[in-house]
């Protein structure tokens, strides 16, 4: 369940930051205005990521890259070698290659899955965002975009954004939970409006897997 909040908490988060800009914002204040006016501009998204996790539990950090797919404002798949995540507007599937089973559910916004037009209409309220000092990530000057929440039970106790100067796309993203676990996640090889087809966001049940479906 921890790991199906952390990449659902990512899509969410993603979903607001990751498509390019109109203009240049110079301040704290123009990022914010800009991302709640262009939020809702791309039709599609398609991208590539690497996600750590850096936790006290483990001695090590962990890694894994996959890929995710997203059609505005309530269709997305997330694609990793541990599971696969979908979301049809109606359904989601969670499946699990290590245990062999897709969990279904009924898709509710309002149960811990921010789409992007409910989590910038609460942008504001929830969160203090200040920008910090410009740094590089793979050579590229980005914005650094740091975000408090407001509330201190927050799923998130802070975020930082690294968003390209230029292009205006989030190039890398990190955040802490409640658990102090860090989690990094760096995108390339990003697309806007790739026209996805809508198939992509219906799960089909491999040969062999249970499902556990709760969506009744």
């Amino acid at each position: 369940m921890n790991k199906e909040r952390t990449l659902l908490f990512f899509l969410s988060t993603l979903l607001v930051f990751i498509f390019p800009l109109r203009v240049y914002p110079l301040t704290v204040e123009e990022l914010v205005s800009q991302l709640d006016k262009e939020y809702s501009t791309f039709q599609d998204i398609q991208m590539e990521f690497t996600q750590r996790i850096s936790s006290d539990v483990f001695e090590s950090k962990r890694q894994f890259e996959g890929e995710i797919y997203i059609k505005n404002p309530d269709k997305f798949r997330i694609e990793s070698p541990q599971q696969t995540i979908v979301a049809n507007g109606e359904y989601i599937w969670v499946y699990s290659r290590e245990n062999k089973q897709v969990t279904k559910r009924r898709f509710d916004p309002a149960n811990g899955i921010l789409l992007p037009y409910r989590y910038l209409s609460s942008f504001k309220d929830d969160y203090i965002a200040r920008l910090d000092k410009d740094e590089q990530i793979k050579k590229r000057w980005c914005y650094k975009l740091v975000l408090t929440p407001k509330e201190e039970n927050s799923f998130v106790s802070k975020m930082i954004l690294w968003v390209d100067k230029e292009a205006l796309l989030t190039l890398k993203l990190k955040y802490w939970d409640l658990n102090n676990n860090e989690i990094t996640l760096l995108f390339k090889n990003i697309k806007i409006d790739p026209n996805i087809d809508v198939s992509k966001f219906t799960f089909e049940i491999p040969a062999g897997v249970e499902l556990l479906d709760l969506s009744r």
